[in-house]
């Protein structure tokens, strides 16, 4: 089963996630990055490592946005981050089991007004495609995306996959 994660840049929030989605699947496991890090995250400490084999840098020329889309269109799962939409528009239309990974809409709450708009929006975007769910990184999520007529029982609970340490002796650790 090829899976693939699309989002801006990796770095180690990802990591351990994709760590183990590598070891688990080998080379049918890819991470496309769409952007470069910015500087602000560079000098906050972020992205200082060797990225590993399973990651591609779509940015880096024609030729590999062509490849990544490709990667994408084939692939039997797909996950979606921070990266723009129409990059899954063609597995959607074909019905590929797609994941949308977002956190919460309307942190700052929302008007009536607003919410009228949005949800025309997802109705374009979303309620037309059978096979599309949304991974939520935020228990609000769910309910946001509900407010707007979408998504509605087709939301998981997601999250961040840190790293965790093992330890021999807890009680000498505390």
């Amino acid at each position: 089963m090829k899976v693939v994660f699309v989002t801006n840049y990796y770095n180690h929030h990802q990591k351990p996630l994709a760590d183990e989605l590598y070891a688990l699947l080998g080379e049918e496991y890819t991470f496309i990055e769409t952007a470069p890090m910015d500087e602000e995250r560079l000098q906050m400490g972020w992205g200082g490592e060797e990225k590993p084999s399973y990651v591609r840098q779509r940015y880096v020329s024609e030729a590999t946005k062509a490849a990544c889309q490709a990667i994408i269109d084939e692939a039997d799962v797909v996950i979606l981050g921070c990266a723009p939409l129409v990059l899954i528009q063609t597995r959607l239309q074909q019905g590929k089991l797609t994941f949308l990974y977002m956190e919460r809409l309307h942190k700052s709450g929302v008007s009536l007004f607003r919410l009228a708009g949005q949800c025309m929006k997802a109705i374009n975007r979303y309620l037309r495609f059978r096979n599309f769910y949304v991974l939520c990184a935020s228990a609000y999520t769910p309910l946001d995306y509900a407010r707007q007529f979408a998504f509605i029982g087709k939301t998981y609970k997601w999250g961040y996959f840190p790293k965790v340490k093992q330890y021999d002796d807890v009680d000498a650790l505390i």
